[in-house]
């Protein structure tokens, strides 16, 4: 059983043994997966009041008020009862949900043609990275270099197990996150081995994080700490020391419950 010192440890160390490298991949990373004013014052009345005033500036307020409503409803229904304006909404509307379309329609084609195959090198550069600390940047091209299309795919159907669990009225939002554990491992298994089916990959993942999901969670959430001193730092501190010590750590996680390694336990709690 791995603890989540020992991980930390082995993050650590192959994050040190090559630092600018491991912030530069951490960074795009990241980045793939994805970070007027006004015033009143009160009017002075002079010391006093005059009720008859204040009857009188209501009476006028209301009048006023209701004189607006009438004229909007008014105007309202002049606006329904001509064919042109409500022709004309409906192609405004119409207009914004095409537009709404494509931003979304190109949004995905990036992400699936670009960043899940760049995620997929990122996720190669740390797990080998953790072996070898002298790993150059051409592994970022892992996701592009064997099998681009079969990479594009279970990525894809990854992001679309994912939508699929989240619209589950409900428990949704809840089924998806323990749904993204379960398919933690996807990424890691196609940086190794960019020829595994669809069908392999989900069901390798879904038997690595088998009774490892609670475990998983809490390894990230036990970098709370960190986070919260980066965002005193307004990020800085997550650029250059955070995001990359967490990326190299679910690395030794993978490589971990992969294939058993296991290189010692931590004695103490250095790295929580």
């Amino acid at each position: 059983m791995w603890s989540r010192g020992e991980l930390k440890e082995r993050g650590m160390a192959a994050f040190k043994a090559n630092y600018w490298k491991c912030v530069l991949v951490a960074l795009i990373l990241a980045l793939v997966t994805g970070g007027g004013g006004g015033g009143g014052g009160k009017a002075s009345t002079g010391g006093f009041s005059n009720s008859n005033n204040n009857n009188q500036i209501e009476s006028d307020y209301d009048a006023d008020s209701g004189s607006a409503i009438d004229e909007f409803r008014h105007d309202l229904e002049e606006f329904k009862d001509d064919p042109k304006n409500v022709a004309g909404v409906i192609a405004v509307l119409a207009a914004v949900g095409v537009v709404v379309i494509i931003v979304m329609v190109i949004a995905f084609a990036i992400t699936a043609f670009l960043f899940n195959p760049l995620e997929i090198g990122c996720r190669k550069f740390f797990v080998r990275n953790l072996d070898d600390p002298t790993t150059e940047l051409n592994c970022l091209s892992g996701g592009f270099d064997t099998n681009y299309k079969n990479v594009v795919k279970v990525m894809f159907f990854r992001m679309l197990y994912l939508f699929l669990w989240f619209l589950i009225p409900i428990a949704g939002p809840f089924i998806c996150i323990v749904k993204s554990y379960e398919y933690m491992m996807i990424p890691y298994l196609l940086a190794d081995d960019p020829d595994m089916s669809k069908e392999e990959a989900f069901a390798t993942s879904r038997e690595m994080m088998d009774g490892q999901k609670w475990n998983a969670f809490v390894l990230g959430l036990s970098f709370i700490g960190w986070y919260l001193l980066a965002m005193l730092t307004c990020g800085i501190l997550a650029i250059f020391y955070v995001s990359p010590y967490v990326s190299s750590t679910f690395a030794a996680l993978y490589e971990t419950l992969r294939y058993g390694y296991n290189r010692g336990a931590v004695v103490d709690n250095t790295y929580y």
